[in-house]
């Protein structure tokens, strides 16, 4: 095959992987027309790939890792779809790459390490999907990045160092929960940067007046500390992704009422969630990436539903809590390593869900705790705990 004809296999397999039968435009594709013809392909005046635009087209699936072949492609834009699934690293072997928008999708998983080699992106846009891990360092070393929007997912962790990105217009990172530690200092050394958001974060200003008075003079910065407000957004989040409108009891809940008012929502003096108790609630889905916002929350128990998919990371951002009960639900997949962050935990209990994998308390990361309950899934745990009641 030469190169012509490898790269109209790669848009067949695009088309077959999602639903381009379904799609709200595909004119021309898989007929003999040149690719440059079919709705969105854009071709250079050799006849290859060099642009795909089917943003906001109605795409279902996942994004096949033969995308990766496309050689000279300078622009993929898949946004506003419904694909699934996993971001391929091997999208990191596009080496002409400017731009790559994957926004408001409903990707899962980590941001491949391998984006870090395509050093021609300026654009990097997966705002509003469910990624989740930490942001690679390799991502902070793309010398012609100019903007990175990562809000609204479930990263987690520190930031990597960002002095190669010097290039930088615009960095958003707002309502990542399980992100914290201080922003780098690098980025007050950006004379281009001009848009900055990290709310709903827990990532904090570095100490002293000289980075303040840089952030002060941002043309737009939003980085506003963690609120009753915000545990509010946490809950509405979670209302919505877990079927609230069928819950068994959902009292006061989306009302204007204190949250203490809210049926299984306990709050501090100053109206901060404290406590969730919607055991035996009728929560049906994915939804709990957003209560690592919760950042004043002791207690969450969720037991007894239908919650489904992984544990996500940013739990391990609740550094407060001291009971956590997803026991009976339906979740999958290994319990993140991210929980052994949770140092004030005293009962774990994740039984009676199909987990696999170790346990982060199998080394000990757990110093308080006193009830663990794994039985019914495959989750395994070494007997190095003492004084641990297991049930």
């Amino acid at each position: 095959m030469n190169v012509h004809e490898v790269e109209r296999a790669i848009l067949v397999k695009l088309f077959d992987s999602l639903g381009g039968a379904s799609w709200d435009s595909n004119e021309n594709w898989l007929t003999r027309e040149p690719v440059g013809e079919w709705y969105g392909i854009r071709t250079n005046d050799a006849g290859r790939v060099v642009a795909i635009e089917l943003g906001k087209n109605g795409l279902r699936g996942s994004i096949p890792p033969e995308l990766g072949g496309l050689s000279v492609l300078e622009l993929l834009q898949l946004f506003e779809n419904e694909i699934t699934g996993e971001i391929p690293p091997a999208l990191g072997r596009l080496p002409r790459l400017r731009a790559l928008s994957l926004y408001r999708n409903k990707l899962r998983g980590p941001l491949p390490a391998e984006l870090g080699d395509l050093s021609a992106l300026r654009e990097l846009m997966v705002h509003d999907n469910a990624l989740d891990g930490r942001i690679p360092d390799r991502i902070g070393c793309l010398p012609a990045l100019r903007w990175i929007s990562l809000s609204n997912n479930c990263f987690h962790g520190p930031l990597p160092e960002l002095a190669e990105l010097k290039m930088l217009n615009a960095f958003f990172m707002s309502g990542n929960a399980g992100l914290c530690g201080e922003l780098p200092m690098a980025l007050s050394s950006f004379s281009s940067l001009q848009y900055i958001s990290f709310d709903r974060t827990q990532l904090q200003i570095p100490a002293g007046a000289g980075f303040r008075q840089w952030l002060d003079g941002i043309t737009n910065y939003s980085g506003a500390e963690w609120n009753a407000a915000s545990d509010r957004e946490a809950l509405i989040a979670l209302y919505e992704a877990t079927g609230g409108p069928a819950w068994k009891n959902r009292t006061r809940w989306l009302s204007d009422a204190p949250l203490g008012e809210w049926h299984g929502v306990r709050t501090n003096a100053a109206g901060r969630v404290e406590r969730l108790l919607l055991g035996d609630n009728n929560l049906v889905g994915a939804g709990l990436c957003e209560l690592g916002r919760l950042s004043e929350l002791k207690e969450l128990r969720l037991d007894h539903n239908r919650l489904s998919g992984q544990i996500p990371p940013s739990l391990g951002s609740l550094v407060r809590l001291n009971a956590l009960d997803l026991s009976h639900n339906r979740l999958t997949g290994t319990v993140p390593p991210e929980l052994g962050e949770l140092h004030e935990l005293t009962v774990l209990a994740l039984g009676n869900n199909p987990l696999s994998g170790a346990t982060a308390a199998s080394d000990g990361s757990f110093p308080k705790l006193r009830e663990l309950w794994l039985g019914n899934s495959s989750v395994s745990v070494l007997p190095r705990l003492s004084g641990v009641r297991r049930a």
